[in-house]
């Protein structure tokens, strides 16, 4: 997944919704990537 997928995705979640969008793509090229199968 691309960074501005991630960035897309956190952006349907209503806590997230209202960050700045430099801080959306911040906290998502930060974040931990983890997979569950």
């Amino acid at each position: 997944m691309s960074l501005e997928q991630e960035v897309e995705l956190i952006r349907q979640v209503q806590i997230f919704s209202k960050i700045q969008p430099a801080m959306q793509k911040l906290l998502c090229f930060s974040a931990e990537r983890l997979k569950y199968d």
